[in-house]
């Protein structure tokens, strides 16, 4: 950081030549240019740290909304759209004003609302025009996903619930913690907490997936394969630093050590069968654009729905369903 400031500070501007009253000298005037200073986007600025205090208050208040809306009879599109609206709407109503650059600061979805239920692990986020998915029943076991982002500090949160378990019944709060089915929750309950402890400063993401496996072994479930953890930084949800949930010969990534300062997104998800999941063959409806990627479009109603993304979320996941044009986008 002392280099770079360094370097930026001698800058020199262009050398401009004034002719004085003899025309026989020149005078050279040079001017120092302007310090710039890049934003830090570290949890060293104060402000950051308040963008993501912020955000999560939104992201628990959204997640504890969308629980209660978890019901027998409650349509999965119904809850997604709610939950969408509601991260969109109290994101809305905060830092309306510019930030110190001038610029708006962007907020909102950072990951959609997903209502995967029972054998379904992750990612369904029904279109309004959907009509596959059923109607949520007593007993349905519910995953909950969401995020949402204030200047692009992207918070995620996900719990479990079970459809019409009232935990202030004795005899069904007993039987919700009995059997196959509580074990994995409580493993990914245990293993969210072990992984949290693991991320600092000088372990690896090989101790983590390590100690994942030692608590599910205990459980006596499965980690679900191909599941990552990726480090986050400002706009970006899946940065280079990964950790495995689950070790495995066809899935591989690179070994990195934690340091201090950085954000990491805990994403656990475990099972009783083999831990192996495949296409449910539903349409898939949570895309994420790739920015490294240049497109050249030809089709107008394309350029317009690209155009589109690139308006409201030129970086981050989102739904179909949260595009003007539902239609034009499938």
């Amino acid at each position: 950081l002392n280099s770079t400031m360094s370097a930026l500070v001698n800058k020199k501007a262009p050398v401009d030549e004034v002719d004085s009253d003899d025309e026989e000298q020149v005078v050279k005037v040079e001017a120092e240019a302007e310090p710039v200073v890049e934003e830090d986007t570290s949890l060293a600025n104060p402000d950051v740290v308040t963008k993501y205090q912020e955000t999560s208050k939104i992201v628990q208040a959204a997640l504890e909304e969308v629980t209660a809306r978890c019901v027998p009879g409650a349509k999965i599109v119904d809850i997604c759209k709610f939950g969408d609206e509601f991260i969109e709407q109290r994101t809305g109503a905060i830092y309306r004003g510019k930030n110190k650059q001038g610029k708006t600061v962007l907020r909102g979805i950072a990951f959609p609302v997903c209502i995967s239920v029972n054998e379904c692990v992750c990612h369904c986020s029904p279109l309004l025009s959907d009509t596959d998915y059923a109607d949520l029943v007593d007993g349905d076991t519910v995953k909950i996903d969401l995020g949402a982002h204030i200047d692009g500090y992207i918070v995620l949160a996900a719990h479990t619930v079970l459809v019409g378990c009232n935990t202030a019944d004795a005899t069904q709060a007993a039987a919700a913690q009995t059997g196959e089915r509580a074990n994995v929750i409580n493993a990914a309950y245990c293993a969210a907490e072990v992984a949290a402890k693991m991320i600092k400063h000088g372990n690896s993401n090989a101790d983590v997936t390590r100690a994942i496996k030692q608590v599910s072994e205990m459980y006596g479930v499965t980690p679900i394969g191909g599941t990552l953890m990726h480090q986050m930084k400002q706009y970006v949800i899946d940065g280079k630093k990964m950790i495995l949930l689950k070790d495995e010969p066809e899935h591989k990534v690179d070994a990195c050590t934690f340091e201090t300062g950085e954000v990491y997104a805990i994403d656990i998800a475990m099972t009783t069968g083999e831990g192996k999941p495949r296409d449910l063959g539903m349409r898939t409806t949570v895309h994420k654009r790739a920015v490294e990627v240049k497109y050249g479009l030809k089709n107008k109603s394309s350029r317009t729905f690209f155009n589109e993304v690139n308006r409201m979320y030129p970086t981050l996941p989102f739904s179909l369903r949260s595009l003007p044009d539902e239609k034009g986008a499938k």
